[in-house]
């Protein structure tokens, strides 16, 4: 059996309907000279397709369909890692903006009804809830974030999982790829530092990583321009 159709084999039927739905949409991006088909894409993406399908399935209906894959393509190439976070872990880690006046808390309040209302009509988000790290000896620590109200609305709405990008503060700052300093390279008995300097676990504890590599390279699907949306 060929990679492609072994991975579509191991998915949920509304996982399947989602690669179906991606595949149509490249189809409209690329000549037919670029394969598109599911069967290659679903091979492009590999486990960690299946891994989604299995850890947090809600991403598929949450989430716009060409981030997850520039997301993945992204984590192939080791720009970043892919991993399942407690929305709850991901604020804890997070630096938390003091809501100090009248203006910043109604701003706050309507960013979170942007997503809650986008959520309720099913119109997907732009892109996933992003930390950024520093690895030291026997800690990392969290130097930056992205999403932290999207993470929040996740756990008023139930969610105990949520997928993260965590890219390495070296990737952010020369927008290249830096293997050995993705946060999966790390001890999973490796301290958690959040961006107030507290500590907040293990990341054994509190990460649960996408990290199997693809049967084949992502090549030249790997940058698809996405949908804009609210973050």
């Amino acid at each position: 059996m060929a990679a492609g159709a072994k991975i579509l084999s191991g998915l949920t039927d509304n996982a399947v309907r989602w690669v179906e739905s991606l595949s149509r949409k490249l189809g409209d991006t690329y000549t037919s000279a670029v394969s598109t088909d599911p069967e290659t894409i679903a091979g492009q993406m590999g486990e960690k397709l299946v891994n989604v399908s299995r850890e947090v399935p809600e991403s598929f209906d949450l989430f716009e369909a060409k981030g997850l894959y520039n997301t993945m393509a992204d984590a192939n190439e080791g720009f970043l890692d892919l991993a399942v976070i407690n929305p709850k872990t991901f604020r804890e880690a997070a630096y938390d903006v003091p809501l100090s006046s009248n203006i910043r808390r109604e701003k706050y309040e309507e960013k979170m009804q942007d997503i809650r209302d986008r959520i309720n009509a099913g119109l997907p988000l732009d892109d996933y809830p992003e930390l950024a790290n520093r690895n030291y000896l026997d800690a990392s620590e969290i130097v930056g974030h992205d999403g932290r109200h999207r993470e929040r609305v996740f756990e008023e709405l139930g969610m105990d999982k949520s997928l993260v990008k965590i890219v390495p503060e070296e990737t952010m700052l020369h927008n290249y790829p830096a293997p050995d300093e993705l946060l999966s390279k790390m001890s999973p008995s490796t301290e958690l530092i959040g961006q107030e300097g507290n500590k907040i676990g293990t990341l054994g504890g509190l990460f649960k990583f996408l990290s199997v590599m693809p049967p084949a390279a992502l090549g030249a699907l790997s940058q698809l321009p996405e949908e804009t949306g609210v973050e």
